[in-house]
């Protein structure tokens, strides 16, 4: 610049007594049935030995309460629930930290969280020639997976047992010694 540029700083610099709610680390995804965690980051000035409590809502529905103790003046800490997704959908969650006495403000003490609940169960068709140890061993891979949804048919076997629902889509199909060079081509 041509001029020269004076400054002058205006404001209080004394700290507020106060408990803020900095963030919120959460999925942006998860599957319905599965466990997933909520942390929360809590920074505090000027409530050293004292205690608060960390609340995690949904829908109006406590689902968590933990305590935290500022050992200090200036404290960061975090806390971390783990909760069930149960409905599928774009769930709502509120973490709340129940206001003290002499803070400076509560606005700052709540934040919301969004979470997308998907239901994740991958369709997998294991399609057989005839039985096999080998298809005992995948299928007890695949079902310890709750994300999979296993459908087990042996060709050998009655029609019924056979053939896979003409109705069904699957997402992965895996063919166990499918083309038989002896029986089927």
């Amino acid at each position: 610049y041509p001029f020269a540029v004076q400054t002058i700083g205006v404001g209080d610099t004394v700290a507020k007594k106060d408990i803020q709610l900095k963030g919120i680390v959460a999925n942006r995804i998860a599957y319905l049935g599965n466990q997933f965690p909520v942390q929360a980051e809590i920074v505090s000035n000027g409530f050293q030995g004292r205690t608060a409590t960390v609340v995690l809502h949904q829908n109006g529905k406590e689902l968590g309460r933990q305590l935290i103790a500022f050992g200090k003046n200036d404290t960061f800490d975090q806390v971390t629930f783990q909760t069930t997704a149960t409905q599928k959908g774009v769930q709502h969650y509120v973490v709340d930290v129940i206001p003290q006495p002499g803070e400076f403000s509560t606005r700052n003490n709540r934040q919301d969280v969004y979470l997308d609940v998907i239901d994740g169960k991958e369709k997998v068709l294991l399609l057989a020639l005839s039985p096999h140890p080998d298809i005992k061993a995948l299928r007890n891979i695949l079902e310890r997976n709750q994300n999979y949804e296993l459908d087990v048919r042996i060709l050998t076997g009655t029609p019924a047992e056979a053939t896979p629902p003409a109705d069904k889509v699957y997402d992965l199909v895996i063919l166990h010694q499918i083309p038989d060079n002896g029986s089927m081509s």
